[in-house]
């Protein structure tokens, strides 16, 4: 919100959480934990160390929270499925 003048708009997309996959019900702790296994292994065995991209979502809730608490004002929140992610477009103006 620091960097909106009064009156103006930002419009941005957060993933919130990887989907899951086949219907298969998996908690966020193992899904999180076969991911960083499957990326370190990823690194050791096909790129030799080199680095790996992780991306981590945010839930809707602490987003939505942190715009109100920076001054801000949520105009619209639309869903966005990606193939495996489940991420939120989000409309927002200063207050």
């Amino acid at each position: 919100m620091r960097v909106l003048t009064n009156g103006s708009i930002a419009y941005f997309g957060i993933p919130e959480r990887m989907q899951e996959t086949a219907g298969l019900k998996v908690p966020a702790g193992v899904r999180l934990n076969y991911h960083h296994q499957a990326c370190s292994l990823y690194r050791l065995v096909l790129r030799r160390a080199r680095p790996c991209t992780e991306m981590h979502g945010i839930r809707k809730v602490d987003v939505m929270s942190v715009i109100e608490s920076a001054g801000g004002s949520l105009g619209s929140i639309e869903e966005d499925r990606g193939k495996n992610w489940l991420a939120y477009r989000y409309l927002v103006s200063k207050v």
